[in-house]
């Protein structure tokens, strides 16, 4: 009994022996080999493409078109005031392009309807209103002083990418509003390219590329028959007047008058049914002294452009209301010289805009030569059409 327990024992022993020997003495496992090739790539950090301007330190910018040509059909007020012309292109012209597009080249034929009212056209670079920000400093149970006070950019850093980037936003307002013609989308057009009508980093030929479209944008959208602005208003009852309707749109009636002509004979009597064309008012306009232009907007909607010349009363720089209209006003002078009203040598012409503290919009004596009398004087064109679209409460800014 002994001797089969003692056999046992050993035949354990030798079993256990003979396992560290293989153990001890087998090939060594690579610690590596549980993992695949394809999964020691998977871990490596991936690859990101910043693209070419990461190189400069500036993200890349996808590709644009450029702005249309300067092209057009439409003229510009000339220096001496004449009174524009108020055609508007068949067409709008292609653009020009240095890149690739991204959508395919447009030429959007548009109806040759011209705007029954006025439809005046002329430029203003006035300054654009600089955006501010304040800092409110936080309240600490201690006074913290930083270690290093906060200095801002320098001013030639700030001027020389300002351009760049107007300039950018230009060439992609370029691309929607194309795209906005080609759908018919002539109001979403006008309104992408009005920001740019007084943008000052605009080159020159930048600038008349803009005016070039705005000017017929604006004759279509806002001063032809067409309805841009929604549903037409219906002439409800056999009382209404066209000076009712002008009221509740806040525009004047020679305007509305003017616009729809066609259906139109007496502003003091409306058809029952008949459909006119609105537009939601007022008007308001930005004149700049030193450029001596003055620009209508309606709402965001750049709305046409008008040349003028001062007299000898200056007008203050600030913002000012249409306070009264009048045609053929009497003039009477600073020093106490009067002109009547049907005097051909009468500063103010046929019409007469009173915007408070001795500014006025007026139109130009119907004689030539002589001193500059006045204050802001138009064409006599130009003092009719602006009188029919300015009405009493339109806002007037004047810049220096």
């Amino acid at each position: 009994m002994n001797s089969l327990k003692s056999t046992c024992v050993i035949l354990v022993l030798a079993g256990v022996l003979y396992g560290v020997y293989v153990t001890l003495n087998g090939p060594e496992k690579s610690p590596s080999s549980s993992l695949s090739q394809q999964q020691l790539t998977e871990m490596q950090p991936p690859a990101i493409d910043f693209g070419q301007g990461a190189a400069n330190g500036q993200p890349s910018l996808p590709p644009l078109i450029d702005s249309p040509p300067a092209a057009s059909t439409i003229p510009v007020v000339d220096q001496q005031g004449i009174a524009p012309t108020r055609d508007i292109p068949a067409y709008y012209p292609a653009p020009e392009r240095s890149v690739p597009p991204l959508v395919e080249p447009v030429e959007a034929t548009i109806p040759e309807t011209q705007p029954s009212g006025p439809a005046p056209f002329a430029t203003e670079p006035s300054d654009p209103n600089a955006g501010s920000s304040t800092y409110t400093q936080p309240t600490y149970s201690q006074p913290i002083e930083p270690s290093q006070p906060q200095t801002a950019p320098a001013t030639p850093t700030t001027a020389a990418t300002t351009p760049a980037l107007e300039a950018h936003k230009l060439k992609q307002a370029w691309l929607l509003v194309e795209r906005h013609v080609q759908d018919n989308k002539f109001r979403d057009a006008l309104a992408e390219l009005s920001p740019f009508a007084n943008n000052t980093y605009l080159t020159p030929a930048e600038r008349q590329q803009v005016l070039t479209w705005l000017d017929a944008l604006a004759g279509k959208v806002i001063y032809s028959n067409e309805h841009h602005f929604g549903e037409p208003h219906r002439v409800v009852g056999k009382t209404q007047t066209l000076y009712e309707v002008s009221s509740m749109y806040k525009v004047d009636a020679q305007l509305l008058m003017n616009i729809n002509s066609a259906v139109v004979r007496d502003s003091a009597v409306l058809v029952p049914g008949t459909e006119l064309k609105v537009i939601p008012g007022p008007f308001r306009a930005e004149l700049s002294v030193a450029a001596g232009e003055l620009t209508l907007f309606l709402g965001p909607l750049y709305a046409g452009r008008f040349s003028f010349t001062v007299g000898d009363e200056q007008p203050p720089a600030g913002t000012y209301q249409v306070r009264e209209k009048s045609r053929e006003k009497l003039y009477v002078g600073r020093d106490g010289r009067q002109l009547a009203a049907n005097d051909p040598a009468n500063p103010y012409g046929g019409w007469w805009l009173d915007l408070g503290n001795n500014v006025s919009l007026h139109g130009s004596p119907a004689t030539a030569g002589g001193p500059a009398l006045g204050c802001i004087s138009f064409s006599p064109q130009d003092a009719q059409d602006l009188a029919s679209i300015l009405s009493v409460s339109s806002e007037v800014v004047i810049k220096p």
